[in-house]
């Protein structure tokens, strides 16, 4: 799956805050990412989505409020506790317009299946 010029491997699902913040795990470190995330505070209970395909996801983010952004986050576990690396796949307020108003096209146009 590519995201905005990312090219990933395609997640099983996406944490999603129900407002802007939408966190996909790394490959491989799906198990337990939800239950971290509710932990720390950024989502709540149910707050994930299946990700079949590359527009799954675009809806996810065409649907958020302006301040979206998708981040991958990777948690690894240290001798003091979880550390946490975040990849920021799509930054905050992308695809506005030279007036600030959001270009759905461009940004349907930055998810692909490949």
């Amino acid at each position: 799956m590519t995201i905005n010029g990312h090219k990933i491997p395609r997640p099983q699902f996406a944490a999603y805050d129900g407002c802007h913040k939408i966190y996909i795990p790394v490959k491989g470190k799906e198990r337990g990412f939800v239950k971290r995330m509710q932990s720390k505070g950024w989502i709540w209970p149910d707050d994930y989505y299946k990700i079949e395909k590359a527009q799954d996801l675009a809806n996810i983010y065409i649907d958020s409020c302006p301040l979206r952004f998708i981040e991958q986050c990777d948690f690894k576990k240290t001798p003091i506790g979880w550390e946490e690396k975040f990849t920021t796949l799509i930054p905050q307020c992308a695809f506005t317009d030279s007036e600030g108003l959001f270009d759905e096209n461009a940004a349907r146009a930055a998810f692909a299946d490949r």
